[in-house]
């Protein structure tokens, strides 16, 4: 590894900003077990968080799997061993690209029984790597998982005081944070893990439990799939209108021209143009069909889903094939759940393709909608890292309303808003025996307590969730 190379990449922006899970890697570098497996979605900076890492050691070696030629792979098991004796850290990227990636961990995990080297590998496919870890080295190796920029980096990196943030930095923040990342286009992203995830079940000798592979052109119906989603979120359409192309345009035009006039024809050709892609999506997608495009989802940390009918168990067991499907087709599956993305970014994107049809009708939309939706898709993301899960409750009491966010078992609810709204706090009372649970209402710029409701501005409660927030396992 030529060192210098390494400085090169680190000193470019916005990569002189160290990510925070380089403190934890120096961590493992002191710790006892001689691997680590870093973890993490595709693009969300494991590499330059690696070189970040190396540009403070000299007696170190990078392997970059993806750009190997196959006699560098079937090399890369006796180099490494030559390289035990030479460095004191080895770092392996994109280890699904290896030659038999799964027996090749195995064999480097036996050849450093005596070492004193420290070894890193890391990828972006999350389940296959889980599982080749588990199998080949489960007490030789932590697990260090890697997410996104979060809102709380976000802030670091602009050199913003986090005592005194504003809707504006979240904004800032939604808007801008791809361009960290240079994630513009979430289909090709799409089409990036579903290659790589086609690759790690081609190159592994043992199959991976749970590693869904679709047909690429599928990602089309995944893309549509979510488009639904996410425009039932922000323009509160019901599943039968999207039966109707002309409906779903004019609803959503209606939006769009509350905020600033555009023009209906223009508007519903480029819609059309669009949405008539996916139409065919709505009426031949199969119960068996939906479940592998969730699974895939789940299985890249895009999404978490919402049960309105607070038994988000029962999904999870279908999810996973343990139990009897809660819902009967894709209508009743889109009419009782929501799906949102996790990271704020793809959101923006999606908004960007779908709702916003160039960067003059973007540049003048109500920037209010927008952000509501993604911070409720950002919130339930953050969330899901606290349970574990992708899936979660929300609650609808019978005198109309919902409650974003409910956890019966632990008794906690939290209602997701940008603006002062104080007569949310309504809802809470309608949970039984509410007075014991913890509530949390966001709000604006209101903080206060009232009886067992808390008053949090949007952005003090992103900041402190991001910044509390430790992944231990990434959420199923």
């Amino acid at each position: 590894m030529k060192r210098m190379n390494i400085l090169d990449d680190v000193q470019q922006k916005p990569y002189i900003f160290e990510r925070k899970i380089v403190s934890e890697l120096e961590a493992f570098l002191s710790s006892k077990k001689p691997f680590a497996a870093l973890i993490g979605p595709r693009k969300c900076g494991k590499t330059f968080a690696l070189k970040q890492l190396l540009a403070k050691k000299s007696d170190c070696i990078y392997y970059d799997c993806k750009s190997m030629s196959e006699q560098e792979k079937l090399d890369l098991f006796d180099n490494f061993v030559e390289d035990l004796e030479k460095y004191s850290l080895i770092v392996i990227d994109e280890i699904t690209y290896a030659e038999a990636p799964d027996v090749f961990l195995n064999k480097i995990a036996n050849a450093a029984n005596e070492t004193t080297a420290k070894i890193i590998i890391t990828g972006s496919q999350l389940i296959s790597i889980d599982s080749w870890v588990n199998m080949t080295m489960p007490t030789k190796c932590v697990k260090i998982y890697m997410s996104f920029l979060d809102f709380n980096e976000w802030i670091t990196f602009r050199r913003l005081d986090k005592n005194n943030l504003s809707e504006g930095d979240f904004l800032d923040y939604l808007q801008n944070s791809s361009e960290f990342f240079g994630i513009t286009d979430n289909r090709a992203y799409l089409e990036g893990c579903l290659t790589e995830t086609i690759i790690s079940n081609k190159n592994a000798i043992n199959v991976i439990p749970g590693n869904v592979e679709l047909v690429p052109e599928e990602i089309n119906n995944v893309v549509a799939f979510l488009f639904v989603n996410l425009t039932k979120l922000h323009s509160k359409i019901n599943w039968e209108t999207y039966l109707d192309p002309k409906r779903v345009a004019i609803k959503i035009w209606n939006t769009v021209s509350n905020s600033h006039g555009v023009k209906f024809t223009q508007f519903a050709e480029n819609f059309y143009k669009e949405y008539s892609k996916q139409h065919t999506f709505f009426t031949k997608i199969t119960l068996k069909s939906l479940r592998d495009y969730l699974r895939f989802l789940i299985k890249i940390d895009f999404i978490t889903i919402t049960d309105s009918l607070g038994d988000s168990v029962s999904l999870q067991q279908w999810l996973w094939g343990i139990g009897e499907a809660p819902i009967g087709n894709v209508v009743e599956f889109c009419r009782r759940y929501s799906v949102q993305v996790k990271y704020p970014m793809f959101y923006y994107n999606f908004v960007k393709e779908f709702i916003c049809f160039d960067e003059i009708t973007l540049k003048d939309y109500d920037n209010s909608t927008i952000m509501g939706s993604a911070l409720e898709c950002y919130v339930r993301g953050l969330i899901s890292y606290d349970t574990g899960l992708c899936t979660m409750d929300e609650f609808v009491p019978d005198t109309g309303g919902e409650i974003d966010y409910v956890d019966r078992e632990n008794l906690k609810a939290l209602e997701i808003t940008i603006s002062n709204k104080s007569s949310k706090e309504v809802y809470f009372q309608q949970l039984k025996s509410w007075e014991k649970y913890d509530c949390i209402l966001l709000t604006k710029d209101i903080e206060m307590q009232r009886e067992n409701v808390q008053l949090v501005p949007f952005c003090k409660y992103l900041y402190e969730k991001s910044e509390q927030k430790r992944i231990t396992r990434f959420p199923v």
